[in-house]
């Protein structure tokens, strides 16, 4: 037998003589009835280590944010995703357009619905060939030319549109 190994004998010993020790003074203490001291919380302390836990979440949630206000922006970066202007005029303008209503049609953007004219009107904004269209008889719908502002309004509508920036079209 070697020193080393009588040397980790003797230590592997000691450790499990006081690790008896110890388990056993715990035991007979678990044994024991609690004294009235123990049984009691101290309120002031309770509400303290409340306070105390409070103020950590609080501190946890402000780094969190941090962390995503500092993390999200690099993620756009890293990942090549960019704010385009042209795309973010784009969701503004559909968002413009949901607020065109006219009567109980359905607004198109960038549609130009051709032929099939019943009448053309220059001179027209959406609301006024919206309103023209709601007041003429015939009319199933139109088509709006935003850089002419000229008002196409239409006896039947066709199944397919052409697409166009230049206009909106309704139909019912």
């Amino acid at each position: 037998m070697s020193a080393f190994q009588s040397t980790w004998d003797t230590d592997v010993h000691e450790f499990r003589s006081s690790w008896d020790t110890d388990v056993h003074e715990y035991r007979s203490s678990w044994d024991e009835s609690p004294s009235e001291e123990n049984k009691q919380v101290d309120p002031p302390n309770a509400e303290v280590a409340l306070s105390l836990i409070k103020i950590q979440l609080i501190g946890v949630a402000v780094v969190l944010l941090l962390i995503l206000a500092t993390v999200l922006p690099l993620t756009f970066i890293l990942t090549g995703i960019s704010t385009n202007t042209t795309a973010t005029a784009r969701i503004a303008k559909s968002f413009e357009l949901q607020s065109l209503i006219c009567g109980n049609m359905k607004v198109f953007e960038s549609a130009d619905f051709s032929g099939n004219d019943l009448a053309t009107l220059p001179s027209m904004n959406y609301n006024t060939c919206c309103a023209s269209c709601l007041t003429t008889a015939y009319c199933m719908g139109f088509t709006l030319n935003n850089t002419g502002q000229i008002c196409y309004q239409k006896k039947s509508i066709a199944s397919t549109s052409r697409y166009d920036v230049n206009f909106i079209s309704a139909k019912y």
